[in-house]
């Protein structure tokens, strides 16, 4: 075995499908930024049904959630 899974691991981001590659940064960062702050009272729900209606129908409550994974832009 040439790399550990660790080590591996430490080289790259952390990324998931893609999808929020689509996404510009100031709808992204709204999107991010209702899921990491609690207090906003806006849920995966929430932010998926605002971007569905923006046109981004591939949009799901745990693609969203992966948001509390991935960094601000």
């Amino acid at each position: 075995m040439d790399k550990t899974l660790k080590d591996f691991a430490k080289e790259g981001k952390r990324t998931f499908s893609g999808w929020t590659d689509q996404l510009p940064d100031d709808v992204y960062n709204q999107a991010w930024d209702a899921v990491n702050d609690r207090s906003s009272g806006i849920g995966e729900h929430t932010v998926m049904k605002w971007l569905i209606s923006i046109g981004y129908p591939n949009a799901t409550p745990n693609k969203i959630k992966r948001l509390r994974y991935l960094e601000r832009r």
